[in-house]
């Protein structure tokens, strides 16, 4: 908690595979598979505070399926380990996300 915060972020993302096609019979499909790699940092912190970043560094793939022939559903698989020995931890996520 405090009144001022900074964050800082670098991502490396490459396109591993693109499939672009649904399977005959059921309408399911996948377009793009990627992958990316990232190290965040940041802080908050009061007037009287110095400032103390935490750091964590992880992984991702995404993978876009395809459902009913046109609807895209991306699916995030990600992985991100905590630097600081004290307060960092390892995490797994899954995200779904969907436009309507």
């Amino acid at each position: 908690m405090g009144q001022a915060y900074t964050t800082q972020s670098i991502t490396l993302s490459h396109l591993i595979y693109r499939v672009n096609r649904n399977w005959d019979v059921w309408p399911i499909g996948f377009g793009a598979i990627s992958g990316s790699v990232f190290i965040n940092s940041g802080s908050s912190w009061k007037d009287n505070q110095r400032y103390q970043a935490l750091t964590g560094v992880g992984a991702e793939v995404q993978i876009e399926t395809i459902g009913f022939y046109s609807h895209q559903l991306p699916v995030l698989i990600g992985y991100n380990h905590g630097l600081d020995s004290q307060l960092g931890k390892d995490q797994v996520y899954i995200k779904l996300s969907a436009q309507f």
